[in-house]
């Protein structure tokens, strides 16, 4: 794969991880380790695509909206 489709999967995963972290442990409870371990990815792949925990946070809950 290109690394921009690479980084689609990355960033896709990482939603699916913020979803269900949060569901189990509530946004205050959810942690970036706890992201990029359900996701799969890297710390340094999560901050390549999000500066912290509440811009994959905005993110995630964007990506929900629009398919609404």
């Amino acid at each position: 794969m290109r690394r921009e489709e690479v980084a689609r999967h990355q960033r896709t995963r990482l939603y699916g991880g913020m979803i269900e972290s949060v569901y189990e442990h509530g946004y205050a409870g959810t942690t970036v380790a706890q992201v990029i371990a359900l996701a799969g990815v890297s710390r340094r792949a999560f901050y390549e695509q999000f500066a912290n925990k509440e811009e994959c946070f905005l993110a995630t809950h964007d990506i929900i909206v629009a398919r609404a």
